[in-house]
This record gives structure tokens, C-alpha cells and sequence, in this order.
């Protein structure tokens, strides 16, 4: 019988009933929910990546603003990858405008809450909040990136400036020191160092100041700048998460077969020089045996005719009456080669090894090559469609005869924009030589030698491009450390410390190989010796197999390949810890070359084993393995092969494989291709005014990475060969089955950046010239003119500050000009005259003071100022001077005898541009413009050259290229003609200080004579547009005749504009800027005080040293009052404008380029100053 229930128990049973219910009842809603609601996509991630890729792409060209609108669209698209969003915050960042950095700060803020340890999160907000001036709150972002990232020299620079102890503390001086150690070349820390208080070693303040000099000098500082891809390594966007490690999946093999029209033609009286034909001739023929023996053949590939089609040079190939030679084969893009060698000049010479590369800078192939007798050197000259070799080897001197030399590379290792010359001078004898093939190193001499490519570029026609250089070169005496002593196989050059310039690495046979890290300005240290594994060496290159932007060594042993992995993670430490052996069941290998042959986006060995075997050693994860019969070669028969390269060959877009068989010749297999693709890139670097770049031809030194949706690959244009010859090929990476590549981004050895977007992989070759990155001038005037603002030109040139010369004095500043204004063309706004100045380039302007001044006098008297950028004495004063009586010349021809007299009887910007220009920026040929006039001014009275015009500056750096070619600058030079038809010197003249102006030149009663002829001489890119001959107004006729009435500003407020366009003017070959318009210019971020925009009157009231700091893009804008009274219809007033002040630009010459301290003074002996007078001033700035 049951109990009955009590109550308590049946309410907890209809409670357990219903609950049951509900979660029924939710559950299927649930389930039903689920069925009905739509699920969110998962995000396409290549469409992720594509889209990322452009923003990157977009960055590199400086279109920061355009490069956000893509990250934008990849967070859309998927708002939970990290990596969209960092972009996203750095692209904001970048902009620099108040709305986007609070954006950018937000967005940083939000990844540190999903991911507390983000490097470029907390890296992105430290620098916000130092641009901001808010320490407090940057320091602590800056001490977490220290803790995360202990080897990142930029967040140790940052912690001290940010440091909660101050930065004058000893503990912030340790941080600086820290991140020198971390990175020699961050030259905001050495800085920091030199003007420490707390550094009381002056001697060591004077080498770090030294060493920074240096290194601005040479444009080769690893500085820190707000501006992208300057600021440091975790302020640049990225291209995949991180986190991830993602490895290239490796592509299907194409397979290779007999090319059907394929031939290889040898002159008539030719025929293939087997290994028994080498051996059979004297003397020098046992050297070339031995070295085929040893290396194998020697084949070197390039266009020598500029048709697209990849010809093949290969040494000592050809017997032709009995003797040994070299066989150039002329492609014609199907097949077929055709023996040219007599063609192009190249005769009777059997080499060892070979380097192709253009020496002149003219983009052309010039052509290095060792023999037996010594080294050659042959320049490819161009005849319309006709292509010859000039044999141009006295330029080498004495060190290239005799003895016997390997390998061959060039590089730009002065950093000037041409290539220098790497020889392994191996031995001082054939004899010697052999012995050490043999392994007999008992007697062993030779080393390194290094050749400085010191040529002279030629003068040029107007508006005619830069014809090549006239080649010399310097031995290099010293540093030591590169010169290596011993029997020196080669060198591997190669950025392998990640400080972006090219190391070498020395290969010495039978030794290891010992690091030369590249200090820069040709300072060498030796940083240890890489492996552990002494060999005879073959030779040896550097690749990225893991594309991680770290270089790796493989070493051709004669007993066994050596793979070195680059591990390098502290830079202080020696080479020999940065590499790891890999392990490899390779067998010994001759000679190799990098080359994508699957078009899988990793690179791929093609190599020829000791055994004569051509092999493909394939890219597994970054591991080399054997691919084994891939080639379809039969290796039975007569003879053997005795070389292998990859190269596209018949214009498919895959690497064929070229075969040297020693009694056979020239072989051809044609890659079948698969589903992959390639980039195909040639680069070509560039030298160009009002930039700091200075890329030789061949973009030597180059990095290039391509990013195809997620495929990502990478290059380095540095040693991709190892054996005795260096090729000249395009850029070949593959992209796997993308059809394009979404951006191309390159490093150039220069530092500048550049991405290109959306290249087709279609086999055409993308020709990618290095662009133009604005450089640096002079502040600009504008005026209004009822209209707009006109330009007028730049000013304040003389007060350039830091300026060195070729023998590193610094030009004094001379901090006042005053510009005559075009008094006509102005017009009064709100009763006032309105005029700007500007910073439209990469400078600071130091502006202390300005005036307008009015000067009333008669109609028939002209009025100018005296000012002229003056190279001797008198110096212009600045003062007004009243001219009568001006009139034109009645004859001018230039120095080839042209009339240029239409040319400078009128100021309308048609100037004299006859001359030739070198490619020394600022540089011309000896020209000179002569005329006469009808009649001379009173003898009795003094008279005045009134000359408008203007000059392409000679830069410092050019200014120093050529005095180091032995090229002295002629600045202008009056001269008069004597009875006898020579000239002799009336005055140094000077030259107008800028941009177009008037520059006036008094001269002493009696100076000049009628008849006489005269002419302006120099070497400068100087423009003459009117030049005039009048009589100077005496002190008592000026006091009698001339008013003057001055005006200080009743306005001025400081603001940003953006960078004004450049733009031609008419005729003339001398820029000038239109304000309607900005374009985007990348500069750097000074770095010191700033001037607050806004009121600036205060500032500009007079000459006390308390400036207004104008910046890059922003501009001065002043008012004067109009109050000035009417003149009588017999009087003409001008107006001028009076200035005091200076100007830094950002150029590699400029002490303390990209500092806006120190802060200069009127009366201060040089700049640098070493102490300031009154400090105060400075804390005077708003």
C-alpha cells in the first residue's frame, strides 16, 4: 500500500514537471531557431588578403589615406583578424591628423583588450601618445614592448625619451645605450648619447657626433622618424597574422623537354673546346682545364642586345685555330643561338669567371671577366640598333694584370650609386694556382681585392637623358677588415645581419668562411667565421628558402654541401652563432643557382654535382632535398656536362633549363609548364636631384616581395650564383595559379620604398624604375593678387644651416635676404597686403623677423635690393640701390657661338639653358654666355650688373662626388676679353640664391670700357633670363630722391597648407609651385620643439633668436597693413620684403639633418653651435 504524498512533495513534483517543459520547450526553439536564422559567412580569407595586400601596397606609396579605405574593407570582411585591424590603426596613424589618430587609438586600445601582448598595439599607441607630447602615458607602452621585445632597439630609444625618471636620467642615458648596442645605426640614439648630460666623456660626445655626421652624410642611418617605415619595425603594417607560421605548398614539377627548332651555331672556324682540348694548350690552358675540372663550365646570361631575349656568354667553350675562347650565342627568342662573339668585339679571350653588370650607370651590360693574363673590363656601347663591346680594361690600372683572380661580383659599397668591383684574387700564379686547386695551401698568397667606382658623368644636352659615366676606378687600400689575405675563391654578398646594406662574406679556400658585416662608409668589421666545416670551396650564395627576409648561406664544398639557416636573432653577437647546419642528403655539388622552378613562390636550387650531374635540389619546407631525374637527361655517351642553369629562355614565363655539354656544346631544355605563374620584374635604380636617391642601375642590393593573395615570396638582388659566373637576369618569382600580383613592394639599397599594384603575370617583364621622392629647397613666397596666392620664389637660402662642404667645413649661414616683390601683380585684402611662406619639401624654417618695405622714387629709377648668394667679397647687404640709365646688351652667343640675345633682353622665363648638364646634381659643363653693350655707362659713376635669372643648387653630396673626381666648381666669373682674344677675370660675380630672382652686382666708377666684350663663365646649372647695365645713384642723389617707409605685420598666423604642387613655369627649365594645389610628399617628422598653429605676431616682432618653427607642409601667413600714402603720377613705388631667419633641409650633407635643435643664434661661430646664450629662448616657444 502507498503512502500518500504529503504537500511539500507534490509542489516540488509540479515544479520538476514544468521545468522539464520549459526546457523542452526552449530547446526547440532553439533548435528551430538555429534551422531558420541565417548563419554568419565564413570569411573568403584570399579575398581577405587580396584586399590587405593592396592596402600594404598603398602604404609603401605613402597613399595613407587610400591604403586606409582598404583596410577598412578588409575589417568589414573579417572583423576578428588582428592583422586588418592593426593596419587599419597604422594607416590612421600615418595620416597625422587629430580625427585619425583618436580613431587609430581606439582601434589599438581594442586589440590589447582581445590581446594583451600585441607588439604593434602597444609599439602604435606609445608613439600616438609621443606625438602628442603625453609621456606619461607613452612610457609605460614603451617599457611593456621592452619586456615583450628585448631586442628591438626603437622601444628602447623610446623608453628613454619616455623614461618616468626624465630623459636627462642616468637610467634613460642606459636605454640609449642599450639601443645603440641593439642597432648601430639608429642615429636618434647615438644622438641622445652625445648630448647626454650625464655623458662626460667629451671625447667619446665628439665621436658619437662624428659617427652621426657620418652617417647623415651618407643617407645610411636607421633613423627614427614619424613616417612610415621609418618609425621601426612594429609601427609597419602586416602582411598575415603573425602569429601563424605558414609554409609555401610545394607546386607541381613541370616537366622539361627537347626544344624542336633548338641550335647552337659556332662560327665556321670554330668547335667546342672539350676538357682534353683545354688541357692540350700551353701555359694558360692548363689554368682554364684545371678551373673546368674543378667548377665546372662557365656560363653567364644576359640580353646583350636589348631585344628581351636572354643571351648566353660562356667561357672558354670554343677552340678556333687552336686556341681557346670565349662564345657569345645571340638568342632569338625561339631556340635558336647564333655565335656573335666577333660581332660584339670580343675576341681572342678565354676567361675563368665573369660578372655582367652596368658600370657606367647607362643600364647597359658591361661585362668583367678573369683570364689567365690578368682582368678585363669591356663596355657595351649602342649604335642605334648595333651593339659592340669596347674594350676599356687600362681602366683597372696595374692590379689587373697577372696573377690569377676567381670570382667576380660588384656591389655599391660607398653608397654613392655606382657599382664597385669584388676580385678573389686567388693566387700570384698560374703555377700557385694549381697547386692550390690541388690542396696545397703551404705557399698560398692572394686576398680580396675591392676597386671604387670613382667615374665622372659627362655633361649632357638639355632635356636629354644621362648618357653613361666615363668609367675609373680607385684600388681600396684599406679597412683591413675587407681586404681578407689568402686564396680567396669568392665572396657571398648579402644583407645577413638585417640592417639593410649588403655584407660580404669571404669564401678563403680550404679555411671557413669568415663574416664582413658592413658597417657603412666603408667601415668593415669581421664578425667571426660561419660553419664549423673547413673545405675546398667551389663557391656559395645566399637565398631565402623559409622567405622570412632572412638570408641563408649555401656553401659548395668539395666534400659536402654546407646549408647554413640563418637564427640570427641579437646582431651583436658573432655569425658563427646566427647559423645552423641544416642536414641534407645532397651530393657534392660544383656549382648552383637560385631559381624558382615550379613557380610555387619558393625558391629551388638548379645545380651540377661533382659527378657532372645537372640536378634540381627543390625548396621542402625550407630544407633542399634531391629531386632526382627530373630533368630527363641521358647521361650515357661521350663527354659529359659541365654546366646547368634555370632561366626562361623561350619566353613562356617558366625557367627553361640551359645544359653546357663539353663535346656537344650548347644544350636546350623547354620547360612544359604547369598551372603556375610568375612576376617578372627588372629593376632599375636611379640618381636624381632634390632626392636622396641613388640606386645604382642594376638595383644591386634591392629586396623585392610579391604578394598574391596568400601566397607571399621574396628576393634579394645580392649573390644568387655560386661558381665563376654572375648572371644578369630578370626577376623571376612564382605566385602559384594567381593570375596577378596584387602588390609588388621593394626596398631599394637606397632606403627608399616602393610598392607597385596589380602587376598581371602574364610573361611580360614589368620594368620598375625607382620613383621620384621629393627632396628638399628653400622656403617659399606667395603673394595675393586679388586672386589667388602667386608664387613668387624661394628665399633664405644663404641661412641654410649645417650645409658641409667636400672637406666636411660647415658654410656659414648668412640669416637675412630681402626679396624684391612683384609690387604690381599684389592687391589689398581687408586693407592689407597678404602674402605666405611656406615649407612645400622635406625642411624647417627658423623665421625671426619680417617687413614689408615700401621705397617711393621717380619713374626713371629703378630700385633692387643688394642681394646675390655671394662666393667672394663685397657680400650683399640688402640695402635698396637706386639704378638709372639700365639697358640691354646688343649682342649674347653662348659658347658654342648661338645667339641667345632674344633670351635675356626680357624677363619672361625663356633662359639660357644651352648647356650640357652632368649628372652631378647642380653640375654643367664650362659654359659661358658673352655680350656687349652699345654704349657703357658714365665712367665717372659707379655701375651695377643687374642680372635675373636663377640655379639648380649644387647639392653637398654632388659638391663632394666631384671634387672627389677632381672636378673643382666654378661659381659665375666676369670676364673681359683682351687684345690678344684672352680673358681675364673682372669679379667673381655670385649667382642668384635660388629659385628665379634678380641679383645685382655694383662695380667701382671706370670698371668697364667701351668696346668691351664681357662674359659670365662656370661649370653650374645657372639660368640668366635679363641681364641689364645701369649707374648707380649716388648717397646724396638717393637721400634727395628716394622714400622709404617700413611696415612690421600687423597679422601673422601659423598653419598647415600641405606640400604646394611643383610645376613648370613657361619656358623655364627652373620649377616653381602652384598653391591651388598639394601633393602627397613623404618627409620626415622633425624631431625637437614645435611652434603651435595659431597667433604668431609676437614671434616675428624682431631679431631676438625666438623663431617660429615652420615645419614641412605648413605655412606663415602675414598681413601689412596698405596704409601707404597716393604718389603723383611721376613716382613709382616697389615694395620688398625684408626676412631674417634660417633653413635646414633633410639632406645627407646637413649636420643634424631631421633635428629642429639645436636652435641657432645670431653671432654663433659655427653649426652646430656648442652652447646656446640665453637657453630660455627656446622655452619661450608656444
Amino acid at each position: 500500500m502507498t503512502s500518500p504524498t504529503s504537500p511539500p512533495n507534490r509542489y516540488r513534483n509540479v515544479l520538476l514537471v514544468l521545468g522539464f517543459v520549459l526546457v523542452v520547450g526552449i530547446s526547440s526553439w532553439l533548435v528551430w531557431h538555429n534551422r531558420t536564422s541565417p548563419v554568419p559567412p565564413t570569411p573568403d580569407l584570399t579575398e581577405v588578403l587580396v584586399l590587405n595586400n593592396r592596402g600594404i601596397g598603398l602604404m609603401e606609396q605613402f597613399e595613407y589615406a587610400a591604403a586606409a579605405k582598404a583596410f577598412r574593407d578588409v575589417v568589414a570582411r573579417d572583423p576578428n583578424w588582428l592583422p586588418g585591424r592593426i593596419n587599419l590603426g597604422i594607416a590612421l596613424l600615418n595620416q597625422a591628423e587629430e580625427p585619425t589618430l583618436n580613431e587609430a587609438a581606439e582601434i589599438f586600445e581594442s586589440v590589447l583588450k582581445q590581446d594583451s601582448t600585441n607588439r604593434h598595439a602597444h609599439y602604435c599607441l606609445g608613439m600616438i601618445f609621443l606625438h602628442r607630447g603625453n609621456v606619461a602615458k607613452a612610457g609605460p607602452h614603451f617599457e611593456e614592448m621592452t619586456r615583450l621585445e628585448p631586442k628591438d632597439a626603437h622601444s628602447w630609444y623610446h623608453l628613454g625619451r619616455t623614461h618616468p625618471n626624465g630623459e636627462d636620467s642616468p637610467e634613460a642615458k642606459a636605454c640609449f645605450e642599450l639601443a645603440l648596442k641593439l642597432n648601430p645605426y639608429l642615429n636618434a640614439a647615438r644622438y641622445a648619447l652625445a648630448m647626454h648630460p650625464h655623458e662626460k666623456d667629451d671625447a667619446r660626445s665628439q665621436k658619437l657626433i662624428a659617427e652621426q655626421q657620418a652617417l647623415v652624410a651618407a643617407n645610411w642611418e636607421s633613423e627614427y622618424r614619424i613616417t612610415y617605415t621609418e618609425m621601426g619595425p612594429f609601427a609597419e603594417v602586416l602582411g598575415r597574422d603573425p602569429k601563424s607560421v605558414e609554409r609555401s605548398t610545394m607546386g607541381p614539377l613541370p616537366m622539361y623537354a627537347d626544344q624542336p627548332d633548338f641550335e647552337a651555331v659556332l662560327a665556321p672556324t670554330s668547335r667546342w673546346a672539350s676538357q682534353a682540348n683545354l688541357e692540350a694548350v700551353p701555359a694558360g690552358g692548363k689554368l682554364l682545364a684545371a678551373a673546368r675540372k674543378r667548377f665546372g663550365g662557365t656560363m653567364v646570361v644576359f640580353d646583350a642586345n636589348g631585344d628581351q631575349h636572354l643571351d648566353v656568354l660562356m667561357l672558354s667553350a670554343a677552340i678556333e685555330r687552336g686556341q681557346p675562347r670565349d662564345v657569345l650565342l645571340i638568342s632569338n627568342g625561339k631556340g635558336k643561338f647564333y655565335d656573335r662573339t666577333l660581332e660584339f668585339g670580343l675576341v681572342n679571350q678565354a676567361s675563368i669567371s665573369a660578372c655582367v653588370a652596368s658600370l657606367d650607370n647607362d643600364g647597359l651590360p658591361d661585362l668583367i671577366r678573369s683570364t689567365p693574363d690578368g682582368v678585363t673590363l669591356h663596355r657595351l656601347k649602342r649604335d642605334g640598333k648595333s651593339f659592340r663591346f669596347e674594350d676599356q680594361s687600362a681602366v683597372l690600372g696595374d692590379w689587373a694584370k697577372g696573377g690569377v683572380t676567381l670570382g667576380l661580383q660588384v656591389a655599391d659599397l660607398d653608397q654613392d650609386g655606382d657599382l664597385d668591383l669584388l676580385a678573389a684574387n686567388y693566387a700570384s700564379s698560374i703555377e700557385q694556382a694549381i697547386r692550390q686547386f690541388n690542396g696545397d695551401y703551404s705557399k698560398s698568397d692572394g686576398g680580396l681585392r675591392v676597386l671604387l667606382n670613382t667615374s665622372v658623368p659627362p655633361a649632357v644636352p638639355p632635356g636629354q637623358p644621362a648618357p653613361a659615366m666615363q668609367l675609373q676606378f680607385t684600388p681600396l687600400a684599406a679597412p683591413s677588415e675587407l681586404l681578407v689575405s689568402g686564396p680567396v675563391i669568392g665572396t657571398i654578398l648579402s644583407d645577413f645581419d638585417g640592417d639593410r646594406d649588403l655584407d660580404v662574406l669571404v669564401m678563403i679556400d680550404g679555411k671557413l668562411p669568415l663574416m664582413v658585416l658592413n658597417d657603412r662608409l666603408l667601415r668593415f668589421r669581421r664578425n667571426g667565421l660561419v660553419s664549423n666545416d673547413p673545405q675546398a670551396w667551389d663557391g656559395g650564395l645566399a637565398v631565402d628558402p623559409n622567405l622570412n627576409g632572412k638570408s641563408e648561406v649555401v656553401l659548395l664544398g668539395r666534400d659536402r654541401l654546407v646549408h647554413l639557416a640563418n637564427r640570427l636573432t641579437d646582431a651583436t653577437q658573432l655569425a658563427g652563432q646566427w647559423f645552423n647546419p641544416m642536414t641534407a642528403q645532397i651530393p657534392p655539388i660544383a656549382q648552383a643557382m637560385v631559381q624558382d622552378m615550379d613557380l610555387d613562390g619558393a625558391p629551388d636550387l638548379v645545380a651540377l654535382s661533382q659527378g657532372k650531374i645537372p640536378m634540381l635540389l627543390r625548396n621542402r619546407g625550407g630544407l633542399f632535398v634531391n629531386a632526382p631525374n627530373v630533368f630527363g637527361i641521358p647521361m650515357t655517351g661521350p663527354g659529359m656536362w659541365i654546366a646547368a642553369m634555370g632561366a626562361d629562355v623561350v619566353g613562356t614565363s617558366y625557367p627553361d633549363l640551359l645544359l653546357w655539354h663539353d663535346i656537344n656544346g650548347l644544350q636546350l631544355k623547354t620547360s612544359m609548364g604547369r598551372e603556375n605563374r610568375a612576376i617578372k620584374l627588372e629593376l632599375t635604380g636611379t640618381r636624381d636631384k632634390g632626392s636622396n636617391r641613388r640606386t645604382n642601375a642594376d638595383g644591386i642590393g634591392a629586396t623585392v616581395q610579391v604578394l598574391a593573395g596568400m601566397l607571399r615570396t621574396t628576393t634579394e638582388l645580392g649573390t644568387q650564383s655560386a661558381g665563376m659566373g654572375q648572371s644578369r637576369l630578370p626577376i623571376s618569382l612564382g605566385i602559384g595559379r594567381a593570375e596577378r600580383a596584387d602588390a609588388v613592394r621593394i626596398r631599394w639599397p637606397d632606403q627608399v620604398t616602393q610598392a607597385e599594384l596589380d602587376l598581371a603575370a602574364d610573361g611580360t617583364i614589368h620594368r620598375i624604375v625607382e620613383t621620384n621622392r621629393k627632396g628638399t629647397s628653400c622656403p617659399v613666397l606667395y603673394v595675393w593678387n586679388g586672386q589667388e596666392f602667386a608664387y613668387v620664389t624661394d628665399f633664405l637660402g644663404g641661412g641654410a644651416l649645417g650645409e658641409m662642404g667636400p672637406d666636411g667645413s660647415v658654410r656659414p649661414a648668412r640669416p637675412e635676404e630681402t626679396l624684391n616683390l612683384p609690387t604690381s601683380d599684389m592687391r589689398p585684402i581687408d586693407g592689407a597686403f597678404r602674402i605666405r611662406i611656406g615649407e612645400p619639401m622635406d625642411e624647417m624654417m627658423y623665421l625671426d623677423r619680417v617687413q614689408l618695405r615700401a621705397i617711393d622714387h621717380p619713374v626713371d629709377v629703378t630700385v633692387l635690393a643688394d642681394e646675390r648668394f655671394a662666393t667672394s667679397a663685397p657680400m650683399p647687404t640688402g640695402k635698396p640701390i637706386a639704378i638709372r640709365n639700365l639697358r640691354h646688351p646688343i649682342r649674347a652667343v653662348d659658347h658654342r657661338g648661338a645667339d641667345q640675345l632674344s633670351r635675356i633682353t626680357a624677363a619672361d622665363h625663356r633662359m639660357v639653358d644651352s648647356f650640357r648638364k652632368r649628372s652631378w646634381l647642380g653640375y654643367a659643363e664650362e659654359h659661358w654666355l658673352e655680350f656687349h653693350f652699345d654704349d657703357l655707362p658714365d665712367p665717372e659713376r659707379e655701375a651695377v650688373l643687374v642680372l635675373h635669372g636663377g640655379i639648380d643648387y649644387p647639392y653637398p653630396e654632388s659638391i663632394f662626388a666631384a671634387s672627389q673626381a677632381g672636378v673643382a666648381m666654378i661659381p659665375p666669373q666676369l670676364e673681359r676679353q683682351r687684345a690678344d682674344g684672352s680673358w681675364e677675370l673682372v669679379a667673381d660675380l655670385g649667382f642668384p640664391a635660388g629659385l628665379t630672382r634678380t641679383m645685382i652686382r655694383s662695380f667701382p666708377a671706370g670698371s668697364f670700357r667701351d668696346g668691351d666684350r664681357l662674359r659670365i663663365r662656370t661649370n653650374l646649372q645657372v639660368y640668366w633670363d635679363e641681364i641689364r647695365l645701369g649707374t648707380r645713384l649716388s648717397e646724396a642723389e638717393f637721400a634727395a630722391v628716394i622714400r622709404i617707409l617700413d611696415r612690421a605685420p600687423r597679422r601673422a598666423e601659423l598653419l598647415f597648407h600641405g606640400f604646394t604642387r611643383e610645376v613648370q613655369i613657361g619656358d623655364s627649365p627652373l620649377l616653381g609651385y602652384d598653391h591651388r594645389f598639394t601633393e602627397p610628399v613623404s618627409c620626415a617628422e622633425w624631431k625637437g620643439p614645435r611652434t603651435l598653429h595659431g597667433d604668431v605676431l609676437q614671434l616675428l616682432a624682431a631679431e631676438d633668436d625666438r623663431f617660429v618653427l615652420c615645419r614641412p607642409g605648413e605655412e606663415v601667413e602675414i598681413d601689412f597693413a596698405a596704409d601707404f600714402p597716393e604718389l603723383p603720377s611721376n613716382r613709382r613705388r616697389t615694395l620688398q620684403l625684408q626676412t631674417w631667419g634660417y633653413c635646414k633641409d633633410n639632406s645627407p650633407f646637413t649636420l643634424t639633418a631631421g633635428r629642429v635643435d639645436p636652435l641657432p643664434f645670431r653671432g654663433m661661430p659655427s653649426y652646430p653651435p656648442k652652447s646656446s646664450p640665453d637657453e630660455s629662448a627656446r622655452k619661450r616657444l608656444p
